[in-house]
């Protein structure tokens, strides 16, 4: 089983947003998340028009901040009817899980996943410059936590935590996926999706050698694996110029699928580029 067919294009271009690290989409909605704002974006594919939801605890629109303040929100992903909002706890600031109610937005929860993330440390004996979440989706009572390997140890890999909903009935695993190379560029996770029995995940390749400091930009890969046993089944480069950090599906038909896709730039420019990745799964 491989993908085929592979086109990317460019979809839109959200004005107002830098950092775009996360998406979900939503009937006509698209829920966009950014690395450097305590903002949820949510952008109307119908009208265009975009409303900002604060997601710090004051209701406060806290939006482009400097790269030691960001609260580096990279993962989004839907648990019924509530969105989970995590940020990548690569420092102590970047230690938050935000919950809001799916169709309203209503801000639930902000609270601090700090005591999770370091359990999920001493579960894989990670030390923290080799931690980065990226990427997040929920199965029944399960959270997986994507692990960006762009460390000093290159630790990419998966955390299952069984009982999310109860701290204290916490399981962790760390299961290890580094990605095969291509060509001479190592890639490692940015997002991920699960649909049905297949969890299709993003990777991007970047002149860094820690999880703090961006690098230039080498690539972004799309990548399927099986699911429940995580195997992966391919992976393939899909751009050399774009760091694509958020996946979500926008349609289906059967075999073919069309993903879209958002740009972290790094370039301080306030826009969000979201592309089109259409394949199919043969």
């Amino acid at each position: 089983m491989a993908l085929s067919q592979i086109r990317l294009s460019k979809f839109l271009t959200i004005p107002g947003i830098s950092g775009g690290s996360g998406l979900i989409c939503q009937d006509h909605l698209l829920h966009v998340i950014s690395d450097d704002s305590f903002v949820l974006y949510t952008f109307s594919l119908s009208d265009h028009s975009l409303r900002a939801t604060p997601l710090n605890p004051q209701g406060k629109i806290l939006e482009h901040l400097v790269k030691s303040d960001k609260p580096d929100f990279e993962s989004i992903a839907q648990r019924g009817e509530r969105l989970h909002i995590f940020g990548s706890g690569s420092t102590a600031k970047r230690c938050q899980q935000v919950i809001l109610d799916a169709l309203t937005l209503e801000v639930k929860s902000v609270e601090s996943v700090e005591i999770l993330y370091q359990h999920m440390r001493t579960e894989a004996d990670m030390q923290a410059e080799d931690f980065n979440i990226e990427g997040v989706f929920f199965h029944q009572h399960n959270a997986y936590f994507l692990n960006r390997g762009n460390g000093p140890l290159q630790r990419n890999g998966i955390f299952r935590v069984s009982n999310f909903s109860n701290p204290a009935a916490h399981q962790i695993v760390f299961i290890p996926k580094p990605l095969p190379a291509l060509g001479n560029l190592t890639f490692d996770f940015t997002d991920a999706v699960l649909i049905a029995d297949k969890v299709f995940f993003l990777a991007g390749a970047e002149a860094t050698e820690n999880t703090y400091d961006d690098g230039e930009i080498l690539g972004s890969a799309i990548g399927v694996m099986t699911f429940p046993e995580l195997e992966i089944i391919d992976l393939q480069k899909i751009t050399a110029m774009h760091k694509l950090e958020g996946i979500t599906l926008y349609q289906q038909d059967g075999s073919n699928y069309t993903f879209l896709l958002c740009e972290d730039a790094d370039n301080g420019q306030e826009e969000t580029k979201v592309f089109q990745l259409c394949f199919r799964l043969e």
